[in-house]
């Protein structure tokens, strides 16, 4: 039996905003530092490091949003489009192919931004 589809996730059921914001500003300043790879340049490759990250990172986030699908969904929606600079919604292909692109070294400086808001937390 499938399962039934959910209730369709709306910006107000969304979270962690400001620190979206953040961690794809340390990204953009320090990204450029790591050295694109061949995959990433590719020129039909449409999900971009900026992209994929932050939607990964607003996964985290957000419990609502439960599976790559419901994320690519999101990227639907007009405030999650505009955070990431996107003129549409990331294809489930395109995002999971991102996973076997990106150099985890993009994340290094980026991470220390939430490293150190988590202890101002705690």
């Amino acid at each position: 039996m499938p399962k039934p589809r959910s209730e369709p996730i709306t910006e107000q059921q969304l979270a962690g905003w400001r620190l979206l914001e953040r961690f794809i500003g340390a990204l953009d300043q320090h990204g450029s530092r790591i050295t694109p790879n061949s995959r990433e340049q590719h020129g039909l490759r449409d999900v971009d490091r900026r992209t994929y990250f932050g939607l990964f990172l607003f996964g985290l986030f957000n419990p609502v949003v439960t599976s790559m699908r419901a994320l690519c969904t999101a990227s639907r929606l007009d405030r999650v489009s505009a955070m990431l600079d996107r003129q549409g919604p990331v294809a489930i292909s395109g995002f999971s192919d991102a996973q076997l692109v990106f150099a985890p070294e993009i994340l290094e400086p980026a991470c220390c931004l939430i490293e150190a808001d988590t202890e101002k937390i705690f």
